[in-house]
């Protein structure tokens, strides 16, 4: 994680302990994870996220996740029914994947986001991120919803009933970074893939994630 000064001034040792803690949940879960993710605090709802994508052929996206499967009952089943059921789907489709999944899967080539959100090349340009995390500060969460805070692992204690845990919605967050997007939308009430909408168009309809 790459903190803006916003983070540890909100609150002392924020950052490291992203860097410590938090991340070391991911490292002894994952043998492959690997992502720069540039995080602040500011006015939204309680987090929000934005990943770098990447769009790929479902036969080569099939095909990566073949390669690069454990072999364990689990990614056994899952390749089995992705063959079975989603081929028939979306063999012909793209797929959304996020440049943190598009790295771990042996994809190159995948684009960045810098901390203002404009497009970059990752390992080429400074400044250049997987993903940007915001979280909301406590003054404005407050303001939206009285008496609620964040709590904040660091300074110990136990968290109240009001309270909401930072570093559950940062983890939360880092998840879609890594890869946990979904192009299902429920915002109008109805199933919609907002995948193939704006600038993800080209990607053809019916588009889905990695995730779905």
């Amino acid at each position: 994680y790459t903190c803006d000064p916003s983070v540890d001034a909100t609150a002392a040792g924020t950052c490291a302990y992203l860097n410590t803690t938090i991340a070391g949940l991911y490292n002894s879960t994952f043998i492959n994870v690997s992502a720069d993710i540039f995080i602040e605090q500011g006015t939204t709802g309680l987090a929000a996220s934005e990943a770098a994508e990447s769009f790929v052929p479902y036969s080569a996206y099939l095909s990566a996740l073949t390669g690069t499967a454990s072999g364990d009952g689990v990614d056994t089943s899952a390749l089995a029914a992705l063959n079975s059921l989603d081929t028939a789907v979306y063999g012909s489709d793209n797929v959304v994947i996020t440049s943190a999944l598009a790295g771990a899967l042996g994809f190159t080539g995948a684009g960045g986001l810098t901390a203002a959100g404009a497009n970059c090349t990752l390992g080429t340009d400074a400044g250049c991120y997987n993903g940007i995390i915001m979280v909301t500060t406590p003054a404005n969460l407050a303001s939206e919803h009285p008496g609620q805070s964040l709590y904040y692992r660091q300074n110990g204690g136990s968290i109240t009933s009001s309270a909401f845990d930072y570093y559950s919605l940062v983890e939360h967050e880092t998840d879609q970074v890594l890869g946990a997007i979904s192009c299902v939308t429920t915002g109008g009430g109805v199933l919609t893939d907002h995948c193939d909408a704006g600038t993800r168009a080209a990607a053809g309809a019916g588009t889905p994630s990695a995730a779905d």
